[in-house]
């Protein structure tokens, strides 16, 4: 929104991503270095207030943004985190939250080169994986040894939050912010271009998200897609 480099506010923005773009969930994500107390406070109370478990499913977010790369961490509980990546993630995974790659590249130069980090594994549980070479830096990624779900929200800076061209799909028994922040940190979801597309998959008996720590002899895949159009 204006509290970073994009338009309006946060309650304006809200209001859109219910009523206008329809989501069952929403995460609103300024650039941390751009937000001031009173923005992050209102920005948080906004997030409270629309939040309606069953409904639409809302909690506060800020962009770790740095030459480095660029990081989402959802539900926050405060705007100040280190400017050193390998000293984010320690803060990260100390407080628990759900981080998210954003807008990789092909992931050769940003983020490091994904180089692994075992502490970072720990707190970045999902990657922005919207076109092919995306694709690339998730299979980088993934070679190098990270456990990471692929994940489709937009990078809009305009009035349109919601309804550009990518969403995510996820994985939860319930559509309340519990339920949600549950499975986001278990990397049950995945990212689609086509809205209206349901996809669920296992494989043997591991579901989304599932880590397998020991080798398996034979893969039985189950794959369920709906698509009414």
């Amino acid at each position: 929104t204006s509290y970073s480099d994009g338009t309006l506010t946060p309650a304006l923005a809200h209001d859109y991503a219910r009523n206008t773009a329809k989501l069952d969930v929403f995460c609103l994500t300024d650039h941390l270095e751009s937000v001031d107390d009173a923005e992050w406070l209102d920005a948080r109370e906004v997030a409270f207030d629309a939040n309606v478990d069953g409904e639409f499913v809302v909690f506060p977010g800020l962009e770790w943004t740095k030459q480095w790369g660029h990081l989402n961490i959802y539900d926050p509980k405060t705007r100040h985190w280190p400017e050193d990546p390998q000293a984010f993630y320690q803060a990260a995974a100390e407080a628990g939250v759900v981080t998210k790659f954003n807008h990789p590249g092909d992931g050769a130069k940003t983020h490091g080169g994904l180089a692994y980090s075992k502490t970072g594994d720990r707190t970045v549980q999902l990657m922005e994986v919207r076109h092919q070479d995306e694709q690339v830096a998730f299979i980088r990624a993934l070679n190098n040894g990270w456990h990471l779900a692929p994940e489709g929200s937009d990078d809009t800076h305009d009035a349109n939050w919601g309804n550009v061209r990518s969403w995510t799909g996820i994985y939860a028994p319930g559509l309340t912010k519990q339920n949600i922040l549950d499975a986001l940190s278990k990397r049950r979801c995945y990212s689609t271009l086509d809205r209206n597309c349901r996809m669920m998959y296992r494989i043997n008996d591991a579901q989304p998200g599932d880590i397998v720590a020991e080798p398996v002899q034979s893969l039985d895949v189950y794959v369920r897609v709906s698509d009414p159009d």
